[in-house]
C-alpha cells in the first residue's frame, strides 16, 4: 500500500494542479510610443478578456480561450514579453499581461450566441484604471508597473 501512496503523491506533485475560478489577459499595444490597454465596454464599466474556468483547464488555458472568445485574439497574436507569472486577485482570478499588434473585435459567445461586450477600446493606463470594473483595477496598476519597468 505504501508504494501506491508514493505513486499518487508523485503524480499529484507532477500535475501542478492549480485551483482557480477564472482567468484573463490584460492586453496592451504600443501606439506611437505610448502603451494603451485593451478595454471591453460593458454596462458596468471597462472589462478585460476574462472568464470562468472550464473543467480541467489551467489558468493560462482559461485566459487564452476567453481572450479568443471575447476579443478574437488567438495565442499567436499574444506576446507574453513580461513573463507568464500572473497577478492573482482575491485568491481566485488569474490575470496575465500580453502585448499584441493584432486588431481585436467583439464576436458572439459561441455558447450563448450573444455579444458579451459593446465595443473594444484602446485606453491610456489612467483611463483604464478609472473605468475598469472595480475588482480589475489592481490589474491595471500591476500591468502599468510591468510595462513601464520594461521601458527603463
Amino acid at each position: 500500500m505504501s508504494l501506491l501512496r508514493e505513486y499518487v503523491k508523485i503524480i499529484l506533485l507532477e500535475s501542478e494542479i492549480v485551483e482557480h475560478d477564472g482567468a484573463g489577459i490584460i492586453i496592451v499595444r504600443e501606439f506611437d510610443g505610448i502603451w494603451k490597454v485593451l478595454g471591453l465596454e460593458d454596462d458596468d464599466g471597462m472589462d478585460f478578456p476574462k472568464g470562468s474556468a472550464e473543467a480541467g483547464e489551467d489558468p493560462m488555458e482559461t485566459a487564452r480561450r476567453e481572450t479568443e472568445e471575447e476579443a478574437s485574439l488567438v495565442a499567436a497574436d499574444l506576446d507574453f514579453r513580461w513573463g507568464k507569472d500572473p497577478l492573482i486577485i482575491d485568491g481566485h482570478l488569474f490575470l496575465y499581461l500580453a502585448a499584441t499588434d493584432a486588431n481585436p473585435k467583439i464576436q458572439k459567445n459561441p455558447e450563448s450566441g450573444k455579444r458579451e461586450h459593446k465595443s473594444v477600446q484602446w485606453l491610456s493606463f489612467d483611463e483604464a484604471e478609472k473605468s475598469a470594473l472595480y475588482f480589475l483595477r489592481p490589474g491595471v496598476v500591476w500591468a502599468r508597473e510591468k510595462v513601464h519597468l520594461d521601458e527603463e
